[in-house]
């Protein structure tokens, strides 16, 4: 595909390809699409469109909302919603689909296009194919009169869709005999994104809170904060005294913590426990958790010592999706803290991830740094290089091949080696795991150095 990468379509706003008229373009073809897949009645002819909370969202939105309006589409508005709460309300409402112009955990001057199908899942690869050769069909029938969509307002509703999600998200906290009496305090950073606004609502109840980095202005999503910015965050955390700290990204499909000694917390710690605490009550399912080749190795062996079966998929969410539908599982992820819980949501769900960490601590009585030591993680690097032109070129060229070879053979049987194209980016990832931090430093730096030589 052209367009559409591991997470939809991200990328600089305003500029090709994310210019609101393509934004129309990628609608008007996915009703096509959605269309032809899914049979629409008077019940779903309308789409849901959400967003984080960058400076170029609304463009986008309105953008695409003309787009299904014209296409005979009903939308639903829903303003700043996190990702995972779109994902819930197109099941929850029986919308046709749905749109979240997101960039995720980008800078604010990206952004992207996801959608979701009528079961809340995001978008097959192969239904992502076909909207991409719908693009730019100029022959679709377009509607008139009666037959043209409106625009909806969600408080038109008994209860406000994004309110419902977030009710949802909190009903998910664990009450009554058997907890921990004592109030935890937790410090979270919002990200300035799609969670911002609603995280107090979900977590002030029942636990002390502290909120850093929950007011948006359209740029500072992202910057210094949330997911992929912990340092300010740990270090609240430890001077407070909190039993926890969680962090966003900029969509809040996924989430991060930080134990009360100030580490981090990442996804595939979490996945361990939560599997781990689902097996011990009974609760999972096929007893099963579906991971990707960038899980490190502690948590490959922290599963098979509890002998819980693990499935490795490429990396993306979507994929992990794919292979938990396929195999009747309930849990999966990513170590970026991508966690999905199919009990609970369709898609990745910071928010929830955040809601089953905090129910495990209060229940077990234990603090999070000692659930975290179920993994125990061999050292790994990871360097991101920037590259132009063809992602997959370090595939073929001899120098940068022989390079990796060299890695592989002196790593075998005592570590990893792992090369990929991002998803989303103009990168390429190194990444190697092994018992000597030195040992893998070198190597991976050594990679990076050639394909940075030869792709830059």
């Amino acid at each position: 595909m052209n367009f559409f990468g591991t997470d939809g379509i991200r990328g600089l706003a305003n500029a090709h390809p994310l210019t609101p008229e393509f934004a129309m373009r990628v609608t008007f073809a996915a009703v096509k699409v959605v269309k032809r897949h899914y049979k629409l009645s008077k019940d779903n002819d309308f789409i849901l469109i959400g967003s984080d909370t960058r400076r170029s969202s609304a463009m986008l939105i309105y953008a695409a909302g003309a787009a299904a309006m014209s296409a005979g589409l009903d939308v639903i508005n829903l303003d700043v919603v996190p990702t995972s709460g779109i994902s819930y309300l197109t099941n929850k409402m029986g919308a046709a689909f749905s749109i979240m112009i997101s960039a995720s955990h980008n800078p604010f001057m990206d952004n992207g296009i996801k959608i979701f199908g009528p079961n809340g899942y995001k978008l097959s690869d192969e239904i992502e194919s076909e909207i991409e050769l719908e693009l730019f069909n100029e022959n679709n029938e377009r509607p008139a009169g009666e037959a043209v969509g409106r625009l909806r307002k969600p408080s038109s509703f008994l209860v406000e869709p994004v309110f419902e999600y977030v009710e949802y998200a909190a009903s998910l906290i664990e009450k009554g005999p058997g907890l921990s009496k004592k109030k935890l305090k937790l410090v979270i950073d919002g990200a300035n994104g799609a969670a911002a606004p609603y995280v107090k609502k979900i977590f002030e109840a029942r636990f002390s809170v502290e909120l850093i980095n929950c007011m948006p202005d359209g740029k500072n999503i992202n910057f210094n904060c949330g997911s992929t910015h912990m340092g300010p965050l740990a270090k609240i955390v430890k001077e407070s005294g909190a039993a926890a700290g969680i962090a966003f990204d900029g969509d809040a499909d996924r989430a991060l913590f930080i134990d009360e000694t100030g580490a981090v917390v990442d996804g595939d710690q979490i996945m361990a426990m939560l599997a781990i605490d689902m097996k011990e009550t009974g609760r999972l399912k096929n007893n099963l958790v579906v991971t990707t080749v960038m899980s490190n190795l502690g948590f490959i062996k922290s599963m098979q010592k509890h002998d819980i079966n693990i499935i490795t998929t490429a990396v993306g969410d979507r994929n992990v999706l794919s292979e938990l539908l396929r195999r009747d599982g309930i849990i999966g992820g990513e170590q970026s803290g991508h966690i999905l819980m199919l009990d609970k949501n369709h898609t990745g769900d910071g928010l929830i991830t955040a809601v089953s960490v905090v129910n495990l601590m209060k229940r077990s009585g234990r603090k999070l740094s000692e659930l975290a030591r179920c993994v125990q993680k061999f050292p790994q690097v990871l360097i991101n290089v920037e590259v132009s032109g063809d992602k997959n070129f370090y595939k073929t060229d001899g120098d940068i091949v022989a390079e990796i070879k060299r890695a592989e053979e002196k790593f075998l049987n005592r570590g990893r080696v792992l090369i990929r194209p991002s998803g989303t980016e103009n990168i390429v990832r190194v990444m190697i795991e092994g018992e000597n931090k030195t040992e893998i430093t070198n190597a991976a730096e050594d990679i990076a150095a050639k394909i940075r030589e030869k792709m830059s």
